[in-house]
């Protein structure tokens, strides 16, 4: 129903907020006793250690999954050291493992041990997965020889170690089965590396983080890149790979659709992430989808008709110091799979973006849920003309954040 702002009762608008509080708090609160029982485990997890038995010998891979991201979030609390983190993290490992999602709390030396447990303990493992991509200056030790000796495995997230030409023909060589890689490249990644790529006929998912991308001073092996040489990389990463499907590369922009566009206009391909600029002289590729979109300050009338044509659904959307009216006009035509809506401000020319206008935001967006702006101000408004009788409250109830 719609509910009258102007008219509402002090008891009515009460209850609105009352709703949206239990729901932010059932959120925070443990949702089944099995969640209560994994934090009580982690939080004693000393306990478990030096049994003659290990309790943890025959727990399904669902639940060790479920051990690995609560030790993630729960840990900057308890300050549990290193050492036991590690110790009871090897008790978790049996037979059962299929997925080995890495804590990122542990330092390299006890990964790599860990991947050497895992290839003497787990032999159904598929995916071995480390997320984990800043640049420091300690030594990552790759255990490439050891993961080959899975001969299941079918994804590998590498986390922050930079492969170079040489680790991707071991790859093609030793793990034909891959279906998603993740990996950091280092400044040393060339065509070269690319051509061993597209001969990785299973792989359809692909995440790519240049060291360059992360101030690839810190890294030994570095080397100055050309700009126009990374995109082309990049092009040509997204491009070879006969059946890649999806495609993540932090910083992709105009220049790089408009290539793809020109040289691989028949290959269908979904991207993660993609910032839009001003000088978008391209029509957008129908083979081309996108699910995170970025759109900047700059916009000339004809890059805002080239926006407004995008015809692939768009699941999170960002504007950038985006005048209003524009952000208006670009919803309207866009906006119907929107679930996230972001509004940053890094307007460094002082513009005055207007006023947005809440009313046209959540008719635009019926299936929005998660609505963000920055501190520094929004300046919102529910009606144009200031008469708004009613707000179509139903559209806030499935908002999260």
């Amino acid at each position: 129903m719609n509910i009258n702002w102007k008219n509402a009762s002090i008891e009515t608008r009460s209850k609105m907020v009352d709703e949206m509080r239990k729901k932010r708090f059932a959120v925070q609160v443990p949702a089944s006793l099995k969640d209560l029982c994994i934090r009580f485990a982690i939080k004693n997890c000393r306990s478990y250690l030096g049994r003659s038995e290990n309790s943890f010998k025959n727990l399904p891979n669902t639940l060790i999954k479920e051990f690995f991201n609560a030790i993630f979030e729960t840990n900057r609390s308890l300050m549990i050291p290193h050492h036991t983190l590690f110790d009871f993290v090897s008790l978790l490992l049996n037979p059962n493992l299929i997925e080995f999602e890495a804590v990122q709390l542990l330092s390299h030396s006890q990964y790599a041990s860990l991947i050497n447990h895992i290839i003497n303990n787990c032999p159904n493992v598929t995916e071995i997965i480390r997320r984990r991509y800043y640049l420091t200056y300690e030594t990552d030790e790759l255990p490439l020889e050891t993961i080959m000796k899975l001969k299941k495995i079918k994804r590998i997230d590498f986390g922050s170690y930079p492969l170079q030409d040489e680790h991707f023909r071991l790859l093609v060589d030793h793990a034909p089965n891959l279906w998603s890689l993740s990996v950091l490249v280092s400044n040393w990644f060339t065509m070269e590396g690319v051509t061993y790529l597209s001969k990785m006929t299973k792989l359809m998912d692909l995440t790519m983080h240049f060291a360059s991308d992360f101030g690839a001073r810190n890294l030994q092996d570095v080397l100055t890149v050309e700009r126009e040489t990374l995109l082309e990389l990049k092009v040509e990463c997204a491009g070879k790979i006969p059946n890649l499907q999806r495609f993540f590369v932090l910083g992709l922009d105009n220049n790089f659709y408009r290539m793809f566009a020109e040289r691989y206009p028949n290959k269908r391909l979904t991207l993660t992430e993609l910032s839009l600029g001003p000088y978008c002289d391209t029509v957008w590729p129908a083979n081309l989808t996108v699910h995170f979109l970025q759109i900047n300050i700059g916009f000339s009338p004809v890059d805002f008709a080239r926006v407004c044509s995008i015809s692939c659904p768009i699941r999170e959307l960002t504007f950038d110091s985006v005048p209003y009216d524009q952000v208006h006009s670009i919803l309207i035509q866009i906006g119907a799979n929107v679930r996230s809506l972001f509004f940053k401000d890094t307007n460094r020319f002082g513009l005055q973006l207007g006023y947005l206008n809440l009313v046209t935001v959540i008719k635009a967006c019926p299936n929005l849920d998660r609505f963000y702006f920055e501190d520094r101000g929004l300046n919102i408004e529910l009606d144009q003309d200031d008469n708004v009788e009613t707000l179509p409250i139903e559209n806030f109830k499935a908002w999260k954040e």
